[in-house]
């Protein structure tokens, strides 16, 4: 057997020696802390473990009772032995009540082994009350995790995820925000139906592994059935979340599952949605099935936001609200917006984009544009930052570079503004201008022809950086980004749009309204 630690506490100090000294007769082994007030077995309870509490009735300032109606929870069911010189009835019952689990006159308590036979019965009971329940709390965790485990992944299942979301559902007190993550691996029956359903699983828990090697200890995965996965984060922030999501996505696609057939190398498509409330629902985890959507439709192997689905049906109720022509609309959007961003994010669609679209409507027609062609780059570059709305501002103002999931959370700004273009009504081939505006110009694919409206947004966007004040650098002299612009010609930039704006500086200032 353990050793055993008795907590003795009498106010007599002639009475604790009694006491301990029949206890720990012929056992030298016991541990008996000896305590003669409240305030001192107060400190004990909490502080010291211990088996048994032998406690006198009359302790001070307290009866053992009261003592053990207040304590009931920090005792967490250790036995307590009363002691006491009366023998009236009521306080034997009155003690038993209260939660001891027996009671001892003191002069029968002082007397050879008839305190310890009480106390170690007390002791054994317990123990053995206590083995019971961990074997039987044992039993219902080893079921419970069997009943809450997708059998192919070792992930949750959905009998986990309904759990959480009941427990969610009675919660009143107030929690930090919750992450939803929804994951869904890339055309998957595809991959089924081109190399068989057992690879197609070997892929499954392939993507399955890598989000568990993401995963800190407060966070967990569920698989929702096939191909789809939900992750539930605690994060501070949903930049956070975003280059979280970022890294894994990166991370599966480096996964390759080797077949009869070749490799397999799986792509996935993710959406996240912050629930500021910090609870978990299934109107939560449907916003987030509703990004991975976009994110499916846009492309696929990327991360999207519940954000970039708000600003979408904004644009969308402003369309249908406003008649009027599609820089009208832009503003309205943004006056709607405004609240929501950041001072970096609102110079970046105001004043920024007004000099981008002045410069790139007179590189337009030092290159001969005119009409409808002339318009159509003026009111792309007008709207070609509209994406960095869901951009978070503290990256936009980072004052360092940037690091590779962050770049590319940047970079994602052309292809949401596209959507967001194309949705206040800007024509197919507008949208376009603004989606491949940061296309460089010695990368781009041949099979991806970049238009001519795009590569005058991607040379004056450039201008107008360099001679702004910005919060990671200070403005360039006209003459400096004349230099850059013929640094850059033929690599980042279209030799002709280069050519076409170093004229328009030389033949004043291009970016004059």
């Amino acid at each position: 057997m353990n050793a055993i630690k008795i907590l003795l506490a009498d106010d007599d100090p002639e009475h604790l020696a009694l006491l301990q000294r029949a206890l720990k007769r012929g056992r030298p082994q016991l541990q008996i802390q000896a305590v003669g007030n409240s305030t001192d077995l107060n400190a004990a309870v909490r502080r010291e473990p211990f088996d048994c509490l032998v406690l006198d009735y009359n302790l001070g300032d307290i009866k053992a009772d009261d003592f053990l109606t207040q304590t009931n929870r920090i005792l967490c069911g250790k036995p307590t032995v009363v002691v006491s010189s009366t023998r009236a009835q009521g306080i034997v019952i009155s003690s038993i009540r209260s939660g001891g689990v027996d009671f001892v006159q003191k002069d029968e308590a002082i007397k050879p082994d008839v305190l310890w036979s009480r106390v170690n019965h007390a002791i054994s009971q317990w123990r053995r009350r206590e083995a019971v329940y961990r074997r039987t709390n044992s039993r219902e965790e080893a079921l419970l995790h069997q009943v809450e485990t997708d059998g192919l992944t070792g992930l949750h299942n959905r009998h986990y995820l309904n759990r959480l979301i009941e427990e969610s559902s009675q919660e009143n007190t107030t929690k930090p925000p919750i992450v939803c993550l929804l994951a869904d691996i890339d055309r998957f029956k595809a991959i089924n139906d081109t190399y068989g359903h057992p690879a197609g699983d070997e892929v499954i828990k392939a993507v399955s592994h890598m989000i568990l090697m993401n995963l800190q200890r407060t966070e967990s995965a569920v698989r929702l059935g096939g191909e789809e996965f939900l992750i539930l984060r605690q994060a501070t922030s949903l930049l956070d979340t975003w280059k979280w999501a970022e890294q894994l996505r990166a991370r599966i696609n480096n996964i390759r599952v080797q077949c009869l057939q070749g490799v397999i190398i799986p792509t996935a498509s993710i959406g996240i949605h912050v629930s500021t409330a910090g609870k978990l629902s299934n109107i939560v985890i449907a916003a987030a099935d509703a990004a991975m959507y976009l994110a499916k439709t846009t492309g696929r192997d990327r991360v999207c936001t519940s954000e970039m689905i708000r600003t979408m049906t904004t644009a969308r109720e402003i369309t249908e609200e406003y008649p009027a022509g599609v820089e009208q609309r832009r503003d309205k959007f943004l006056a709607r917006e405004s609240p929501l961003l950041g001072p970096v994010q609102r110079e970046h669609v105001g004043p920024h984009s007004d000099k981008v679209s002045t410069l790139s409507a007179r590189i337009g027609e030092r290159m001969k544009l005119e009409g409808e062609s002339l318009e159509r780059v003026r009111i792309a570059a007008h709207l070609h930052d509209l994406g960095k709305v869901v951009i978070p501002e503290e990256l936009l103002a980072a004052p360092r570079r940037l690091k590779h999931a962050e770049a590319r959370i940047v970079s994602r700004h052309a292809e949401i503004g596209a959507e967001l273009a194309s949705l206040l009504g800007l024509d197919e081939e507008g949208s376009s201008f603004v989606r491949m505006h940061h296309e460089r110009y010695d990368t781009t694919p041949i099979s991806r022809e970049v238009p001519l409206g795009a590569r005058i947004i991607c040379v004056a966007d450039a201008v107008a950086t360099m001679v702004s004040d910005r919060h990671y650098s200070m403005p360039q002299s006209i003459e400096a980004a004349i230099t850059e612009l013929r640094r850059e010609s033929g690599l980042q930039f279209a030799p002709e749009v280069v050519e076409a704006a170093c004229c328009c500086f030389e033949q004043g200032n291009a970016l004059a309204a």
